[in-house]
């Protein structure tokens, strides 16, 4: 919330106005407050809640499963808790966890999204006493072919 607009003053009867900041929604109630007979305001029964903003896909990954029609919708703000399935593109894997692909980015109650990201996967550089048998054409990256060859040999 912003704060409370009293275009109508502050004297019995009048009502308040509840402004949310742009990115955040109003849920609930009915989005004011009355000046009561005591001299109180009423009891609030609307909130501002922060949203998250349409989802954007980390580098190297893509929205699991292509349809997943709830985080597709480029008009959309998502409340906090609705989480979206990703997948790290062919070649990719996720940082800091060599073992998978898939993720979720979750909307946090600060209007944020949570953020994972995919990494190229790379094999270990061949020890360099092994080198002179492999013959790479990328280097280590995935999907380099290496070929062995023996030096001076024509079978090893």
């Amino acid at each position: 919330m912003t704060g409370l607009e009293c275009s109508e003053g502050h004297t019995f009867g009048k009502t308040c106005a509840i402004k949310c900041v742009p990115q955040a929604k109003m849920t609930g109630g009915e989005g004011h407050v009355k000046c009561e007979e005591d001299g109180r305001w009423s009891a609030q029964t609307s909130f501002c809640v922060m949203t998250c903003p349409n989802l954007v896909s980390s580098e190297n990954s893509e929205l699991w499963p292509r349809v997943e029609s709830n985080c597709m919708n480029s008009k959309r703000t998502y409340l906090p808790g609705v989480s979206c399935k990703y997948r790290c593109k062919a070649g990719y894997r996720l940082k800091d966890q060599h073992d998978r692909r898939h993720f979720k980015m979750r909307c946090t109650k600060s209007g944020q999204w949570t953020r994972s990201s995919c990494e190229r996967i790379t094999c270990k550089e061949i020890a360099p006493n092994l080198q002179i048998w492999y013959n790479c054409s990328h280097g280590n990256a995935m999907g380099s072919v290496c070929s062995n060859h023996c030096p001076g040999e024509t079978v090893c």
